[in-house]
């Protein structure tokens, strides 16, 4: 978990945790073999994909990749769908929270390809139970859904959303796969399924410098590497590097470098 300067995370749940418990709810199962519309609850769910692949979509614009052996913890009231990519099946369960909870049991966060032997079994037999009317029998689902999210944060390494991370690893990669192309950050947002707010925020959350600024460094480098081992022309570089004109990747160049591309090139010599 990271810390943002306030109470560590996962500290703070495990403090809460220690005199609080969550109130188990539902668990079912059932098989997906397309898509699962846009939808809600209004406690916690927790999903585990024992198998089957796909990407799921979240009503603020996030998006992000799941696979087999993925579980998703989604906090309450949270829109989002699911469309496969390869069919599989759904173990979930349903918690209530209690008032007071931490921030951190107000996001969503991912646990990968989960191979804990403890949280497999909970999610096994918490998602073919129903609620149970005993004191007893409610304490003890109780006691195990709330030991289950427990061991799942502590899986996940920091409870909190992971998917801005991902998000801006994905978008560095198809920067670069897509360089010579790509005229705008909105071009690179719509090709990863989010708004280009959400990624230039989770850009620079992730990589402490924007994406506009490191798209323009990623052109740059790639025009220094033409500048030393080319003889292409400088408005053919500028094109090559997807800049509007000679002027402009000039200007550019000079801002980054401190130098001109023609001095810059003048170093091989």
């Amino acid at each position: 978990m990271a810390n943002s300067g306030h109470e560590h995370p996962q500290l703070a749940l495990a403090q809460w945790l220690a005199s609080h418990r969550l109130e188990f709810v539902a668990g079912f199962r059932h098989a997906i073999d397309s898509t699962c519309a846009l939808h809600s609850h209004a406690g916690m769910e927790i999903v585990h994909h024992p198998r089957g692949s796909g990407r799921t979509a979240l009503a603020d614009g996030r998006s992000f990749d799941f696979a087999a052996g993925d579980v998703v913890v989604y906090p309450a009231d949270l829109a989002h769908d699911q469309r496969m990519a390869e069919a599989g099946e759904d173990f979930c369960v349903q918690l209530r929270i209690p008032a007071g909870a931490p921030s951190v049991l107000a996001e969503w966060w991912q646990v990968r390809q989960l191979d804990d032997p403890f949280a497999i079994g909970e999610l096994q037999l918490l998602s073919r139970v129903q609620r149970e009317d005993g004191p007893l029998e409610k304490l003890a689902l109780d006691l195990r859904a709330t030991a289950l999210v427990a061991r799942l944060a502590a899986l996940a390494g920091r409870a909190a959303p992971r998917g801005g991370d991902d998000l801006a690893d994905r978008a560095r990669r198809w920067i670069r796969a897509h360089l010579h192309e790509i005229d705008s950050v909105q071009e690179v947002a719509e090709a990863l399924g989010v708004s280009p707010d959400y990624l230039r925020h989770a850009f620079t959350r992730r990589h402490g410098t924007s994406l506009v600024r490191w798209l323009a460094e990623a052109r740059i480098q790639q025009a220094k590497d033409l500048l030393l081992h080319s003889q292409m022309p400088l408005k053919d570089i500028a094109r090559a590097c997807a800049f509007a004109n000679e002027q402009y990747f000039s200007a550019v160049f000079r801002k980054l470098t401190g130098t001109t591309p023609g001095a810059f090139r003048g170093r091989r010599a």
